[in-house]
C-alpha cells in the first residue's frame, strides 16, 4: 500500500538540486528539472548501496561509491563505468496545492538491506541536525 509523504513546497525546490529524504530507512531523492519533478529510490544497483545523498555532477546524479552516473529525470544509467548496474527505481510524485508529495511503497524497503536502512537512518539524523543548525 502506498503512503504519500510531503517533501517540500514546489516553489522551494531548486532547479537541479536533489532533495534527499529517508522514510522507513529507505533513501529517496527528489529533483526538479525544468517543469518536471522526478523521484527515485536512491540505491545504486551495482552493490545495493545508498546514494545518500547522491552527488550532482555535470547535470547527472552520481553514485558516491562507484561514480556510476544516472539521468536525473529518468533514472537511466548514463555511464556505468564498466559496472553491472541497472536504472534507478522510479517513485511516483504528486503535487497537491503546491506541495510535492512522494509515494512511498513497502516494496521500496525490499531494495534496501537491513544494515543499509540502519545506516541511512543514522545519516538522515545527521542531515536533519545540520539543517536545524543552519536555520
Amino acid at each position: 500500500m502506498a503512503e504519500l509523504i510531503p517533501v517540500a513546497l514546489l516553489e522551494r525546490l531548486k532547479e537541479m538540486e536533489p532533495v534527499c529524504l529517508e522514510h522507513g530507512g529507505v533513501p529517496y531523492c527528489v529533483i526538479k528539472v525544468g517543469a518536471e519533478v522526478s523521484a527515485f529510490v536512491a540505491i545504486c544497483t551495482h552493490k545495493k548501496l545508498a546514494m545518500f545523498p547522491p552527488k550532482l555532477k555535470k547535470g547527472l546524479l552520481v553514485c558516491p561509491h562507484h561514480k556510476v552516473s544516472f539521468d536525473p529525470v529518468t533514472g537511466e544509467v548514463v555511464n556505468d563505468r564498466g559496472k553491472t548496474v541497472n536504472d534507478l527505481s522510479p517513485v511516483n510524485v504528486e503535487i497537491v496545492d503546491g506541495i510535492v508529495l512522494l509515494e512511498t511503497r513497502k516494496r521500496h524497503r525490499k531494495l534496501v538491506s537491513k544494515s543499509e536502512r540502519r545506516w541511512v537512518e543514522k545519516e538522515n539524523r545527521k542531515l536533519e541536525k545540520m539543517r536545524e543548525d543552519n536555520e
